[in-house]
């Protein structure tokens, strides 16, 4: 037959009558009984148009229109290419329950903020069938902002079309030609005030838990009053850091040298996180190096399609980590969203020898040590820690890997329980739960994690993303802790760190 086992549709409805001859009437006599409106797949195996096959192809642009200069390192016909491996299919509008594709279309099930809406944006702009200037509108911009670069759009898709830089690259047009809001502007700098939180430190706690001051911030900043915290840390951790790990090494002193990449939140929120980390290299004996010039990754800045700003902070990153990355030292992350932008993100926004080699040195910590355990490599030494705990996965882990190799490292602690939570998204997606705008969007998104926090009988929950933490925290008294934090715990490392596992009493402030 013309299809073999496949189905006919607009392919091959034109081919139909030539193949069942006069069987063809009785198949339109039954279409006419059973849907004489014509409101089932119509046009297909029932039309009697000869060029139905070739009626509805997209067109191949012979020159593209002259466009507003694209910001991340593809031509466009890169992107082009890139848009036109999306068929259409609608696996983006999947809504079934466990799957996380796209989260914001789960809520709110319109076209626009389907991840193919985006493909077909760029493919119009690119045809010409939409005018240039459209992708610096405030509606492309509405379109845009329904993507929060969670990577799960094209992790699932049967072609894993680049949805999310797409929707970066529509972003960053709007920003180009019309600047940041006020709220954006603010959250994607928090790297920026992290500095002068730590250092009024007493001043900043306080306004954090204090419902006054809360509301005083909304008006202000645009975070959201209701909206848990963490409390600045008196010292950041690259300011009171052992200074052993912070000494630059000699170029090829140690082939094992491991380069820290701390980011903002262990740096200014969770400098326990950072020692913990310190803590199960060195019992490893895994030697560390923590450049102290380092900055945040940017990641903040790139979701909110502030490009310029975080090219700068990638650039100067990448002064810092690229000599360490062609000699072949892993960079690590603790923090996945610090891993994503430094492995996707950052050659696309300063293409180069020296990005893309930082891309490929770059592993999640949990993904480091799971290569130790591989190799024999990571002792195993672990204390009992009589515990039930749920794990929450990451949108970003999956983005790196198909496992969470720190929720596997945890079944090697003895008589420790992890239960692994399938709730879907978090709906944190690092600054979109913070602001005013988009905290009860980030909440319903996350409703079932949230909810499920709330009842659970676990002493604890456990994440390394530090936005899931703040979403499972945000309605529940339960503490969400990092799984570095629990293997440093159970080496006797760092006993103090039981005390992440005690029941939050503030309000407005995380764990």
């Amino acid at each position: 037959t013309i299809s073999g086992e496949h189905g006919d549709g607009l392919a091959r409805t034109a081919f139909i009558r030539s193949q069942y001859g006069d069987l063809y009437r009785v198949f339109r006599q039954v279409k006419d009984i059973f849907d004489p409106h014509n409101l089932l797949n119509p046009g297909k195996i029932i039309n009697d148009d000869q060029h139905i096959t070739i009626r509805n192809l997209r067109p191949v642009p012979e020159k593209f229109p002259e466009l507003v200069d694209l910001q991340l390192a593809w031509s466009p016909q890169e992107l082009q290419d890139e848009a036109a491996r999306c068929n259409g299919c609608g696996s983006c509008r999947r809504q079934d329950a466990g799957s996380r594709m796209c989260p914001v279309f789960r809520i709110a099930p319109d076209e626009e903020a389907s991840p193919r809406a985006k493909a077909n944006l760029f493919r119009s702009l690119l045809s010409g069938a939409l005018h240039p200037n459209e992708l610096s509108s405030a509606e492309t911009k509405h379109m845009a902002d329904t993507c929060f670069n969670c990577k799960q759009c094209q992790l699932d898709c049967p072609s894993t079309v680049n949805i999310p830089q797409m929707a970066i690259e529509a972003k960053a047009a709007y920003v180009s030609a019309n600047g940041l809001d006020h709220t954006d502007w603010i959250l994607s700098r928090a790297h920026s005030f992290g500095a002068l939180g730590s250092t009024l430190s007493m001043a900043a706690n306080w306004a954090i838990n204090n419902s006054s001051a809360r509301w005083l911030m909304e008006k202000m900043m645009g975070i959201h009053r209701d909206r848990k915290l963490p409390f600045f840390s008196r010292r950041s951790f690259l300011r009171s850091g052992p200074k052993k790990y912070l000494k630059r090494p000699r170029p090829g002193s140690d082939p094992n040298l491991v380069i820290f990449f701390v980011d903002y939140y262990a740096n200014y929120h969770d400098p326990e996180l950072a020692h913990a980390m310190l803590a199960v290299l060195q019992h490893n004996q895994i030697p560390v190096y923590v450049p102290p010039q380092q900055l945040a990754s940017g990641m903040a800045m790139v979701s909110a399609g502030d490009l310029i700003a975080a090219r700068g902070l990638a650039e100067e990153n990448i002064k810092i980590l690229a000599e360490f990355a062609k000699e072949g030292h892993q960079i690590i992350c603790t923090e996945p969203a610090a891993a994503v932008c430094l492995k996707q993100e950052y050659p696309m926004l300063v293409p180069g020898e020296d990005s893309r080699v930082i891309s490929e040195q770059v592993s999640e910590a949990g993904a480091f040590l799971w290569q130790l355990h591989e190799s024999q490599r990571l002792k195993t030494d672990f204390g009992r820690l009589d515990l039930e705990l749920d794990y929450h996965t990451p949108c970003h882990i999956k983005a790196l890997s198909s496992r969470s190799a720190l929720n596997a490292l945890l079944a090697l602690i003895p008589e420790l329980r992890v239960n692994t939570i399938e709730k879907g998204c978090s709906g944190m997606a690092g600054t979109y739960g913070l602001a005013r705008d988009t905290f009860e969007t980030s909440r319903q998104i996350g409703r079932e994690l949230i909810d499920h926090m709330k009842i659970t009988n676990v002493q604890a929950g456990v994440t390394e993303c530090s936005s899931c933490k703040m979403q499972m925290e945000q309605e529940s008294r339960i503490p969400t802790i990092h799984p570095l934090k629990l293997l440093a715990l159970s080496y006797g490392l760092m006993p103090e760190l039981g005390r992440a596992l005690q029941p939050q009493k503030k309000k407005l402030v995380v764990s």
